[in-house]
């Protein structure tokens, strides 16, 4: 079974490795997004799972 994976804080440092990571094991499939471009929540309807990496001072 493939695992729908989003990745909240993408662009980042963690995010970036944990997508990596995610990508590399190869049963998922990721997607990534930051928190200036949220999607929407009929974009998220197909995730399993988010993966929060974003930072405090990203919400600002």
């Amino acid at each position: 079974m493939t695992l729908r994976v989003a990745v909240s804080g993408a662009s980042g440092r963690m995010g970036q490795l944990v997508s990596a990571a995610l990508t590399a094991g190869g049963d998922a499939v990721v997607t990534g997004f930051d928190t200036h471009h949220l999607p929407s929540p009929e974009g998220m309807a197909g995730v399993d799972v988010v993966i929060d990496f974003s930072t405090p001072e990203a919400l600002r």
